[in-house]
């Protein structure tokens, strides 16, 4: 059976159903065709069936999915899709390697989403209309 797992909806707000479930659903069927026994869970139904799953094909993102899958990875799931693949992904992370691998790319600075008041001024320039 191999295991197809759904991205976290607030990963991909308001394109959640209409691009990765999407995507998921028709691997799923795709697979399905060439006679592999596919089952598409969330995470939190992944769980209890990942270690029946000879393959794992995942659309997760976030930090906490990302280290899930890594640790099955670690107790011997076979996951196409390397969770450490997506987690290179992170701004942070990307930013960092082509930094290092001197390619070009925007400029990027990393923020606060949190910040009020005076911890705001030297950004404010960047949420108000020009």
């Amino acid at each position: 059976m191999f295991l197809g797992i759904y991205r976290e909806p607030e990963f991909s707000p308001g394109r959640h159903l209409s691009n990765d479930a999407k995507i998921l659903r028709l691997v799923g069927r795709a697979l399905e065709r060439d006679g592999v026994p596919v089952r598409l869970a969330n995470l939190e139904e992944a769980r209890g069936e990942w270690k029946k799953a000879d393959l794992i094909f995942s659309m997760c993102q976030g930090p906490e999915a990302v280290a899930e899958l890594t640790a099955w990875k670690r107790k011997g799931a076979f996951i196409l899709n390397d969770p450490e693949a997506s987690r290179r992904t992170y701004r942070d992370s990307l930013c960092s390697t082509l930094r290092e691998k001197e390619l070009a790319f925007p400029h990027s600075e990393f923020i606060p989403t949190d910040l009020t008041g005076p911890q705001l001024e030297p950004y404010r320039h960047w949420f108000e209309p020009p």
